[in-house]
């Protein structure tokens, strides 16, 4: 609702903001409402942007992307790492569709203000994000679907399933790590393009088995 989210920033007249609202669901879930998801946070985007413009005093906004908005055949097994310059390059995963289109007209969104209102809106597009989490679902980021997944296992005695083969590597970001470098963009970060955030590279392997160490899982 844009006059809520305008009514915020005139509570609290901010210079800089970090724009990390989304509306968003496991991977299967999102499958099932794209059209919803690609909505509702279009609807988010605009109403954020167009409320920091509105307010006037707003030098800086980072919006954060995500990595499932690059081209599918960039995330197969075996494929290079995708650069900023292939964000638009290609058609996303199908069954996160909604929610990927809306990333990418986040920055579009950026790009544009940037143009036309000379804003220093900025995007950034963080990698596989680990760390503390509120919630375990077995549909939702790999990480916390492999605990999730694992201490079910652990639980019934069954077996813990990875997808894929285990030989895909993935780029994997401590949420410390992602804090301070989200700060670093609201400092220092003024460019029309976005820029990756990126961590250690790993398999889902490796992933697989220092979660099954560190839950105590040996099935």
């Amino acid at each position: 609702d844009f006059s809520a989210t305008l009514e915020l920033f005139e509570k609290y007249r901010p210079t800089h903001v970090l724009h990390l609202a989304a509306f968003i669901k496991g991977r299967h879930e999102m499958a099932k409402a794209k059209s919803d998801v690609l909505c509702i946070n279009m609807e988010i985007n605009q109403n954020v942007l167009k409320a920091a413009r509105a307010i006037g005093g707003v030098r800086k906004v980072v919006s954060c992307l995500s990595s499932v908005a690059y081209p599918a055949d960039t995330t197969r097994e075996g494929a290079e790492d995708a650069t900023e310059k292939d964000l638009h390059a290609g058609p996303p995963h199908d069954a996160v569709i909604g929610y990927a289109h809306s990333k990418r007209l986040l920055d579009v969104l950026s790009r544009t203000a940037r143009e036309q209102h000379g804003c220093d809106f900025v995007t950034v597009c963080p990698t596989n994000i680990f760390g503390p989490t509120h919630s375990l679902r077995k549909e939702g980021p790999m990480f916390e679907a492999n605990i999730a997944k694992c201490l079910d296992a652990k639980a019934s005695g069954g077996e813990y399933h990875v997808w894929g083969s285990g030989r895909a590597v993935r780029q994997m970001l401590y949420s410390e790590d992602l804090a301070r470098l989200l700060v670093w963009a609201l400092d220092h970060y003024t460019d029309a393009e976005t820029v990756n955030l990126t961590g250690a590279e790993v398999s889902v392997k490796d992933v697989a088995e220092a979660i099954a160490a560190a839950c105590g899982f040996r099935g």
